[in-house]
């Protein structure tokens, strides 16, 4: 991917379809042909809905979706409760109705097999269930995991409940996909983590209550990855080949959501090591969403870093919090050299992602989803080949932006994440293509992923 001037200043457009509320029965020539519910319409799960519908859009597909949703809050409650909630307000499926007629669409999030045993007619549709992540594979909350340590028995009561609470989640999950046609997981590694976990729940109950055993291999069966689609800069194709200046530091960008499951720790780990041994200049900019009840991590690099700048002579803290715009957090990323992970947890890497896109070079663990994405040279094994990693970057920025930086970004089919090479495949999946064709494709002969 070619480098971009400094100046470019990016737009993005999101022609959503609002949520709607429908009268309870319409004739069938009236019925939306695809209906998309989101019970978690925050964050990347809205962009997500958000892109797929401005692609039909674009594209004059019709009838147009109808996009049930709500707000992004309290999502357990979300994935028990959600379905008494689109049970009231979707729009009754006459009888007359097929599945080749229209499709059910929804995020992992809602308990659909709660909705269809609330409304049968719904049954009608072609029932498409997408994944955004697992709730086998979400680690324990910080809290949570200090509570067990403080506890007289941690054994016991904690871990019990913990136990007991991921295996309601999960098996929600599990009902879901035996109701649903079509399972989407955005990445290999979601599929493989949940299918684990479905085996895992099955073999822990007790054998008088398990399930058949058939119930993993059905969930195989209609199981397909479909990547989370990126949404592309509007300046995207008015970049410049000419590199970033060869003189200035090395700059690189932390954009993750604000929580223990993204690594801070080990990023401030990196810094305080940098801080005190690097020779090397280093520009760091951390950003992303941050929660009220924010680790208290981020409180130790605010003191240490952003109000001491002078605290360091090698490392400069650039950017420290939320960008208001897409605009500015684009152009953040245009001015970058490397987006850096240190993730204990994804499923995707929506943020990883949007950095490359924006002509940065990935730096992210041997481990979760990264592997199936990204080369072996944008991958580390050790928090200590990271800190190389970074290192060897910085030690000729000329080099690394002119040969390095291009070399690498060649190795990355972006468009493998954008509409450009996904929006058939969803226009298939959301029942306005002209049928058949998997959801399969992705950089290395045929391994997709996704959020």
């Amino acid at each position: 991917m070619p480098r971009r001037k400094r100046t470019s200043t990016p737009q993005r457009t999101m022609n959503a379809v609002a949520t709607t509320t429908l009268p309870a029965t319409l004739p069938t020539t009236s019925l939306p042909k695809c209906l998309i519910i989101n019970p978690f319409h925050s964050g990347s799960h809205k962009h997500f809905i958000d892109t797929l519908t401005t692609y039909l859009h674009k594209h004059a597909l019709t009838p147009p979706p109808m996009v049930y949703s709500l707000p992004g809050k309290k999502w357990h409650w979300r994935l028990l409760c959600s379905a008494t909630h689109f049970a009231e307000i979707l729009p009754t499926t006459p009888s007359t109705f097929n599945n080749k007629q229209g499709t059910l669409f929804t995020t992992s999030l809602l308990n659909l097999a709660d909705l269809v045993a609330l409304r049968p007619d719904l049954n009608k549709r072609t029932k498409i269930l997408y994944f955004h992540e697992n709730q086998f594979e979400y680690p324990e909350s910080q809290g949570a995991i200090q509570q067990q340590q403080q506890s007289v028995s941690p054994t016991l009561k904690s871990r019990a409940a913990s136990k007991q609470k991921w295996s309601e989640y999960g098996w929600a999950q599990i009902m879901s996909c035996l109701v649903a046609d079509r399972v989407l997981f955005n990445s290999n590694h979601n599929r493989a983590t949940f299918l684990k976990g479905v085996q895992q729940l099955i073999a822990s109950i007790p054998t008088s209550s398990r399930p058949p055993s058939t119930v993993l291999d059905r969930i195989k069966s209609k199981s397909e990855i479909l990547f989370y689609p990126i949404a592309v800069p509007q300046q995207l194709s008015s970049w410049s080949s000419s590199p970033l200046p060869s003189k200035s530091p090395l700059h690189v960008v932390w954009n993750h959501r604000w929580e223990y499951d993204k690594g801070p720790l080990e990023l401030l780990t990196f810094m305080r090591r940098w801080a005190h041994q690097s020779k090397y200049t280093l520009i760091l900019s951390i950003v992303g969403v941050q929660y009220p009840d924010r680790p208290s991590v981020f409180d130790t690099i605010e003191n240490e870093f952003w109000h001491n700048p002078q605290s360091s002579s090698s490392l400069t803290l650039r950017h420290f919090g939320s960008i208001e715009t897409v605009a500015d957090y684009h152009q953040l990323l245009f001015n970058a050299d490397v987006v850096l992970s240190t993730a204990k947890h994804e499923f995707f890497g929506v943020a990883i992602g949007e950095g490359v896109m924006c002509g940065c070079v990935p730096l992210c663990p041997n481990a979760l989803s990264y592997p199936e994405l990204y080369p072996k040279s944008c991958l580390y094994n050790t928090e200590n080949q990271m800190f190389k990693q970074i290192k060897s970057y910085t030690s000729n920025v000329e080099r690394f932006r002119t040969t390095t930086a291009l070399n690498v970004l060649k190795e990355i089919n972006v468009e493998q994440y954008t509409m450009k090479c996904l929006g058939e495949k969803y226009v298939k999946v959301l029942g306005f293509g002209g049928g058949g064709g998997g959801a399969g494709g992705g950089r290395g002969g045929g391994r997709d992923g996704s959020g």
